[in-house]
């Protein structure tokens, strides 16, 4: 599709405690907090300038996906679709756009209400190294890592349509699963060789977000910010475990404004032979409960 979407490039949360953000995101996760002249909350976790924008307010949920287009004319293609089907994406500000580190984005919402926008010309700088994470986190063309939003069952179908007609996000697989809570249908989107960037579950919650997901490259890492995180208080959800359909080992926690966070390894990449699944279950082992 012509104008689709290439990566999940950046985040924004709305935050009642930007320092406790500050905290968990430098010490806890290991990313840098941004030394340049765009405003403090912005986050770096490779070259990009800013990856997670952390904005004061008391939604504690997240604020905007940037999901980035190719170029500027990518970007046009996809506004003009996104006109056509009746929706007016706002043109960001100059300023707006400098403090996501891109050169333009619109901004919009989707059928559930979730907002996101869609940027392009993104800005990046030399000389990030995390301290805590030396092997580096996975990102470059697949984007920073995922977010899973939670949509209403009765907006699901139009959620889902938006995002892959519209977007041109292609679909990964699908997880219907049985849970204490009930049956449980989520959705995964791929923009790239990473198999989700996106995952829609259909369930009604007062967080528009589920989680969102780091992945770090080497296995060391990985277990060093498990204990990390256990030794800095940061509440555990989910202990070590195993998903089905994108072979990544995770840990799932929570985040300072109560929506989780996933941290990953191993996870498995969409060539052009990808076959459209459904699993049955969310884990295949682990992810425990403490």
């Amino acid at each position: 599709m012509d104008g689709a979407i290439v990566e999940l490039g950046y985040l924004g949360i709305e935050a009642s405690q930007p320092e406790a953000w500050r905290d968990f995101l430098t010490a806890s996760v290991g990313l840098e907090e941004s030394a340049d002249s765009l405003g403090s909350g912005g986050y770096r976790m490779d070259a990009r300038v800013r990856r997670i924008i952390v904005e004061p307010g008391e939604a504690d949920d997240v604020a905007y996906s940037g999901w980035l287009a190719s170029d500027a004319a990518a970007l046009a293609v996809l506004q003009e679709r996104l006109s056509e089907a009746g929706l007016e994406p706002r043109s960001g500000s100059a300023e707006e756009a400098r403090r996501r580190g891109v050169a333009d984005f619109v901004a919009l919402a989707d059928p559930a209400g979730n907002p996101l926008e869609i940027a392009c010309g993104p800005e990046t700088a030399a000389g990030f190294a995390s301290p805590l994470v030396p092997g580096g986190f996975v990102t470059g063309d697949q984007g920073l890592g995922h977010v899973v939003i939670n949509v209403d069952p009765a907006l699901y179908d139009s959620t889902i349509a938006f995002y892959r007609d519209l977007l041109g996000l292609r679909i990964s697989d699908y997880i219907n699963a049985t849970t204490p809570a009930g049956p449980l249908t989520v959705t995964f989107f791929h923009a790239n060789a990473r198999h989700h960037s996106l995952s829609v579950i259909c369930l009604a919650r007062r967080k528009r977000t589920h989680h969102i997901m780091f992945q770090v490259a080497e296995w060391d890492d990985f277990g060093q910010a498990f204990d990390r995180c256990q030794d800095q208080g940061v509440e555990i959800i989910q202990g070590i475990g195993h998903h089905p359909n994108d072979h990544m080992t995770s840990f799932y926690g929570r985040t300072p404004s109560g929506f989780q966070f996933e941290f990953g390894w191993g996870g498995r990449t969409i060539g052009a032979d990808w076959q459209v699944t459904t699993h049955d279950r969310l884990s295949d082992w682990g992810h425990r409960r403490p």
